[in-house]
């Protein structure tokens, strides 16, 4: 992985750096996976409020791009994909499809495992909010984890 992505300590992490720091598994609720294409997107759909944030922390396309996850995925940056799950609201005003199914390909590219839930119909962060859609959402979340956890204790 390139230096640049290395910033984050572990937290109580062994003083000789033996500690496994790889992610046993990710559950991204509509994930804002590729920054610049969320930029571009908010640029073109007049959503001056996700412009403005994208440029006062990362500054410009540059920085975008060398954090995106779908890139770092396509540039081959990370060897090993570990399980994910992706969750998609139908009517995500904030993180478009285009961009989720990319990430889903890199992933793919990768021979990750994935697992996607789409929500017709659900505004973005709809889980913020009791429903149907939420209890569903919760469902598929524990279901996804609780397995992860089960073939991590066999492993």
């Amino acid at each position: 992985m390139a230096e640049e992505h290395q910033q984050t300590p572990l937290v109580d992490a062994p003083s000789d750096n033996t500690a496994d720091d790889r992610a046993a598994y990710i559950v991204a609720l509509w994930p804002v996976s590729d920054l610049l294409y969320r930029f571009r997107y908010a640029t073109h759909a007049g959503r001056e409020g996700l412009v403005t944030n994208h440029l006062a922390y990362f500054g410009d396309d540059a920085t975008m791009r060398a954090a995106s996850v779908t890139r770092i995925l396509d540039d081959g940056e990370v060897q090993d994909v570990p399980p994910m799950l992706i969750v998609q609201p139908g009517e995500d005003q904030n993180v478009p499809l285009g961009m989720t199914q990319s990430l889903m390909r890199a992933v793919q590219k990768r021979d990750g495992h994935l697992e996607y839930a789409f929500f017709p119909g659900e505004p973005h962060a709809f889980t913020y909010e009791p429903s149907d859609a939420t209890e569903a959402c919760l469902s598929l979340v524990t279901d996804f984890i609780h397995r992860q956890a089960g073939s991590l204790a066999r492993a």
